[in-house]
């Protein structure tokens, strides 16, 4: 149950049964010049999607951090 789907409502009926919110975290860096930008965030977001369905938990949108020493050139 992706939240960024959800009204705030829906969001406030969740959260009344459970405090329990699955945060995805992932960063963009380049790869290469075939590779997806995306793909640490949206491998993390898939990654709780299927965790979320199978235990009935809220998923939320993700946090895009994170540091690549190798490309601080860029």
């Amino acid at each position: 149950m992706e939240m960024a789907f959800k009204t705030w409502t829906q969001v406030e009926e969740y959260l009344k049964t459970s405090r329990t919110l699955i945060i995805p975290i992932g960063f963009t860096e380049p790869h290469g010049p075939t590779g997806l930008i995306g793909t640490y965030f949206l491998t993390a977001l898939d990654i709780s999607n299927m965790v979320g369905l199978k235990t009935n938990r809220l998923v939320a949108p993700s946090l895009n951090y994170g540091i690549v020493n190798h490309q601080n050139s860029l």
